[in-house]
């Protein structure tokens, strides 16, 4: 895929003492796996130190127990080291929101804080752009279905290994739909909260300024149900807000009908 060759990934994964880092749940194992153009570059792994206990339903998932973690670094010895670890790459992750909450949590507890501008991109949001008719998304269905034999064992290295494997493969998908360079691959699968705030704001900004001088638009869009990105001559009418999603209502020339366009799928916006 154009310019992943140059890119560097980190796929990581983080486990939990519960499941809201808002009611003082932490952080106990924390992993990370570096990659470019296909190779391993480094590993990044520790037990945390949660300094409260952990609950029996997150033992009963990942089987860390309070014995394990006697002896293990607490949070503030071991981020620092992981923020140099990450810095300069995309960071993927499977319902990368759950684990960048508790990531942030804790940086933020410690003092320290996750660069705003770093790029996310989730295999959750690849696997229902690329796979819609899968139905479920949790890590170990898709990796099921995408013939993928490892299991998900809720630890957090190998939770890893078996993302990088999925995110493989849902790369080749999307490459086969023409999202073919890093820059639109983040933008189309960042979650919305990670999203790229400027491009957004950028897109959003052109597309009301088109709507007011009643222009026209050329859109790159990608949808689930075309083989590939599509370029599009669009008249807008009107922009739609719900909360975190934004769409554009307008009349599209290629399917010679009024559509609704997702903000998030738009690759590319021009005047007409």
């Amino acid at each position: 895929m154009k310019n992943f060759e140059r890119t560097e990934f980190v796929i990581f994964d983080v486990e939990t003492t519960g499941l809201s880092p808002e009611r003082g749940d932490r952080v106990v194992e924390i992993a990370a796996l570096k990659v470019k153009n296909s190779k391993a570059l480094g590993t990044f792994h520790s037990l945390v130190d949660p300094e409260r206990e952990i609950s029996f339903g997150a033992f009963e998932v990942n089987g860390i127990s309070a014995e394990m973690l006697e002896g293990a670094p607490k949070s503030g010895e071991i981020l620092p080291d992981f923020l140099k670890f990450i810095d300069g790459a995309v960071l993927v992750g499977h319902n990368v929101s759950f684990d960048l909450g508790f990531l942030r949590e804790e940086l933020s507890l410690n003092g320290l804080s996750l660069n705003s501008k770093i790029p996310v991109a989730d295999t959750l949001k690849m696997a229902r752009g690329l796979m819609p008719n899968l139905g479920r998304y949790p890590l170990w269905f898709v990796a099921q279905s995408l013939g993928i034999e490892m299991r998900q064992q809720h630890r957090a290295m190998a939770d890893v290994y078996l993302t990088y494997e999925i995110f493989c493969r849902l790369a080749i998908l999307a490459e086969q739909k023409g999202i073919n360079d890093t820059q639109t691959f983040v933008q189309l699968f960042s979650d919305a909260q990670y999203a790229d705030t400027d491009s957004r704001r950028a897109k959003v900004s052109l597309i009301a300024e088109v709507i007011t001088k009643k222009e026209q638009l050329n859109l790159v869009y990608f949808s689930t149900n075309s083989a590939a990105a599509t370029e599009r001559k669009v008249t807008p009418k009107k922009l739609v807000f719900q909360g975190e999603k934004v769409k554009l209502v307008g009349f599209c020339h290629l399917r010679n009908e009024e559509r609704e366009f997702r903000l998030d799928r738009i690759l590319r916006v021009d005047r007409a």
